[in-house]
């Protein structure tokens, strides 16, 4: 029987590589930057052709977890850069975040277009909360409307099996699987995160959808927030609407850049074409408006009604129809 020469040494060690990080990451020129969604539609795009290839075959055990993670990354990058463009492009926005704090070391190194990312470091994208609080805070937007707490249920259920994936190496933890659904998921605990080829397209499906809903949620949100009472423009901007094209175009274009997708089947409408419906929609005596007033007339019209019947109750009957005229016998 061979004597171990330490017992402490119970697997072999080698001497730790020396990193040279920065040569890690890409130090060419900078391209020209699109759009935060057609950079995510191009990212994810890369991302498919690791798994399509495999068609029908299966997958290696890693690369769910890998796919998967590069794919919440990329969303996760795209809801940074959307804030960031909107911060340099929304003048309301930009006020909003003015008070925020910045670390010395992001605004010394930083490049000034740049800048706004810095303010997103405390915010975590893994979940419902951080977008939340960094939509809310940064740019005084909140979130509601059916479609969007739908898309936001659905990522936090892809983010339920990224924790897994991060945290523990794709095994489902009871944690997430209660949030999941502790009854379907009871007999997977402490399994492997292993998909399918189909199974993975879905989850790419779900985000691409989850991604352009948002997209689609804060350029209505935050375009809308420019105008109100009947088509004036919000005293918190230095500019006005003039509701014409060639007025408007300069100020318009600055807001369509940020959330306009080229690369996207179909692409998204044209800036001019964009421009008409949003004009039609919140100009002077557009439809935004109309539909408002007829919502106020039905409020006061449904008060009267109910003040009406509590003074006389036997004004109406059940149904709506008028009560016959009292006759003394």
């Amino acid at each position: 029987m061979t004597v171990a020469s330490d017992y402490r040494a119970v697997t072999t060690l080698q001497a730790f590589p020396h990193l040279s990080t920065q040569s890690m990451f890409d130090c060419g020129k900078r391209p020209k930057e699109a759009s935060p969604i057609d950079t995510f539609l191009e990212d994810t795009e890369a991302l498919n052709k690791l798994f399509m290839s495999f068609g029908s075959s299966t997958l290696p055990k890693p690369l769910g977890s890998l796919v998967l993670l590069g794919y919440t990354s990329a969303v996760e990058s795209f809801l940074r850069a959307v804030i960031r463009r909107i911060v340099i492009a929304d003048e309301i926005a930009r006020k909003r975040s003015e008070p925020l704090s910045l670390s010395f070391g992001a605004a010394f190194h930083h490049e000034r277009a740049l800048m706004p990312e810095a303010l997103l470091e405390r915010f975590s994208f893994a979940g419902r909360r951080g977008i939340r609080d960094a939509f809310a805070e940064v740019l005084g937007i909140e979130i509601g409307g059916s479609e969007m707490e739908a898309a936001m249920n659905e990522f936090a259920r892809i983010c339920e099996i990224r924790h897994c994936c991060v945290h523990r190496s794709g095994r489902l933890g009871s944690q997430n699987a209660m949030k999941l659904g502790l009854q379907e998921h009871s007999t997977v605990l402490e399994r492997p995160f292993y998909p399918s080829v189909d199974d993975l397209q879905d989850i790419a499906d779900l985000l691409r959808t989850f991604v352009k809903t948002v997209n689609n949620f804060l350029f209505a949100a935050i375009i809308d927030r420019t105008v109100h009472r009947g088509g004036e423009t919000v005293p918190e901007l230095s500019w006005s609407w003039s509701w014409g094209w060639r007025e408007d175009r300069k100020p318009f274009q600055r807001y369509y850049d940020v959330f306009a997708s080229a690369t996207d089947m179909p692409k998204s409408p044209s800036a001019r074409s964009a421009y008409e419906s949003f004009s039609v929609w919140s100009g002077p005596g557009g439809d935004r408006w109309l539909e408002k007033r007829r919502a106020k007339k039905a409020v006061r019209e449904e008060k009267i009604a109910v003040t009406e019947a509590e003074v006389d109750p036997m004004a109406t009957r059940q149904g709506g129809e008028a009560a016959p005229p009292f006759t003394a016998e």
